[in-house]
C-alpha cells in the first residue's frame, strides 16, 4: 500500500511570519555593556538592576527597548524574564492612574451634566462625554488590572506583540491618512471662515433636499463638522489610528475606496433611519474603516497579536455605547451602515488566498483606489464651494 503522508507534507505550505515577529524587526544590541535600555532611541548602558529599576518606571520614563547579555538583538521590556517583575509593577501603576485621572474628572463633568439637564440634547452631550472620559477609561483599567493578576504571563506576551505590531506600523508609509487627516481640518476651517452655523444647512445631508434630488450631499455631508471642536477632534483621531492601522496592513489602494463605500453606506442608511432633520461627520466612513479592521482581526487572528482583535470589539462597543446613550446627539444610523459596508467591503475585497498581511497591490486595484480618491477629492472640493457661496 502506498503511503501517501510524504507526498502531502511536501505540499503543506508553512504559514509565513508576519513582519512585525520577524527578528529583523529590531536592530542588533549595543556593543557597550551586557545590560542596557534605548531611552529616547540613545542607548544607555546599566546594570540588571538598574534596567530593573528603569523598567519599572511609567509615564515619559518608561522605556521599550532593551538588551540583555544573552540575547544578540534589542529586545521589548515585555519579553525579558529577568524584569518582568518591574515591568508587572509598571503595568500596574499606569493602569490605577488611569483610574484616578478619570475619577478627578467625574465630579467637573457630572455637575455640568446635572446643570443642563433641562436642556435634552446638552444633557446627553455630556453625559456622552462623561462616558468617554470617566466611566469607559475606568471599565477599561479595571479590567486590565483583573487581567494583570489573573493572566500575567498572557498579559505580557500579548503586550510584547502589540510593541512589536506597533514598532512595525510606525515605519509604514501613512500617506493616505495623512493626507485625509489635513483634509476634514481644512474643510472645519472653512466651515468657521464662512460661518460655521450655516454650514451645514449649505453642504450637510439634509434628508428634504436629498428626496428633492441633491444627492451630492450624500457625501459633502460626510467633510463638515459640528461647532464644538470635540467632533472633529474624536473623527480625526478616529481616522488617524483607524486609517493607518489600514493603511498599514492593507494600502493606501484599499483605504481609499473602503471609506468612499462606508461613507456612501453611512449617509443612505441615515437617510433611511433618520427621514427628518440634517446629519453631518466622518464618523460613518470611519466606522467603516473599523468595521474592515474588524474583519481583518477575525480572518488573521493567528497571526495579528493577541490584543488587537480585543481593540476592536472596543471600538465598536464604544461606538455602540455612545449612540445609545446620547441618540439625539450621535447618528446612530450612519455609524452602524457605515460599519456594515465596511464589514462587507473587508469580506469582499481581501483575498481568501491570502495567507499572511500585508494585502498585495495590483494594477487593478490602484486604479480603483484613484477613482476613489478623485471622487472623495472632488465631493471635498463641492463641499468647500458651497460653504463660499452665499457670503
Amino acid at each position: 500500500m502506498h503511503d501517501a503522508s510524504p507526498k502531502k507534507s511536501e505540499h503543506r505550505s508553512e504559514v509565513p511570519k508576519p513582519p512585525w515577529a520577524l527578528t529583523s524587526l529590531l536592530r542588533e544590541k549595543p556593543s557597550s555593556g551586557d545590560w542596557g535600555y534605548l531611552g529616547s532611541g540613545t542607548p544607555v548602558a546599566c546594570n540588571e538592576k538598574e534596567l530593573a529599576e528603569k523598567a519599572r518606571k511609567s509615564g515619559a520614563e518608561s522605556i521599550l527597548l532593551v538588551w540583555t547579555p544573552n540575547h544578540p538583538l534589542v529586545q521589548t521590556v515585555y519579553e525579558v524574564p529577568q524584569i518582568a517583575d518591574s515591568v508587572a509593577a509598571r503595568l500596574k501603576k499606569e493602569l490605577w492612574n488611569r483610574i484616578g485621572a478619570s475619577l478627578i474628572l467625574f465630579p467637573l463633568l457630572g455637575v455640568i451634566a446635572v446643570l443642563v439637564r433641562e436642556d435634552r440634547r446638552q444633557r446627553e452631550f455630556w453625559i456622552l462625554i462623561l462616558a468617554i472620559f470617566v466611566l469607559i477609561p475606568i471599565v477599561d483599567a479595571a479590567l486590565g488590572l483583573a487581567r494583570l493578576k489573573r493572566q500575567l504571563p498572557t498579559m505580557l506576551v500579548a503586550e510584547n506583540e502589540m510593541i512589536r505590531f506597533s514598532l512595525w506600523e510606525s515605519r509604514m508609509p501613512r500617506w493616505l491618512t495623512n493626507r485625509g487627516m489635513w483634509l476634514l481640518i481644512g474643510v472645519y476651517v472653512i466651515q468657521h471662515v464662512t460661518g460655521i452655523q450655516d454650514s451645514a444647512a449649505k453642504a450637510g445631508l439634509v434628508k428634504s433636499a436629498v428626496r428633492e434630488g441633491d444627492w451630492t450631499r450624500l457625501l459633502t455631508g460626510v467633510f463638515l463638522h459640528a461647532a464644538s471642536p470635540l467632533h472633529i477632534w474624536f473623527n480625526v483621531m478616529a481616522w488617524r489610528v483607524a486609517g493607518k492601522t489600514v493603511e498599514s496592513l492593507m494600502g493606501w489602494w484599499t483605504l481609499a475606496p473602503l471609506f468612499l463605500v462606508s461613507a456612501l453606506c453611512g449617509s443612505l442608511t441615515s437617510l433611511w433611519w433618520l427621514t427628518r432633520g440634517t446629519s453631518i461627520g466622518a464618523s460613518g466612513g470611519i466606522c467603516g474603516v473599523i468595521g474592515c479592521i474588524l474583519v481583518l482581526g477575525i480572518r488573521f487572528r493567528h497571526q495579528l497579536p493577541k490584543g488587537f482583535a480585543r481593540g476592536i470589539w472596543g471600538s465598536v462597543a464604544y461606538t455602540v455605547g455612545m449612540g445609545l446613550a446620547a441618540p439625539n446627539v450621535i447618528d446612530n444610523g450612519a455609524h452602524l451602515g457605515g460599519l456594515i459596508g465596511g464589514i462587507l467591503f473587508g469580506g469582499v475585497c481581501i483575498p481568501w488566498n491570502l495567507k499572511c498581511l500585508p494585502t498585495p497591490s495590483s494594477t487593478l486595484r490602484r486604479g480603483i483606489a484613484t477613482v476613489a480618491l478623485a471622487l472623495l477629492g472632488a465631493f471635498a472640493g463641492v463641499a468647500a464651494i458651497r460653504l463660499f457661496q452665499g457670503r
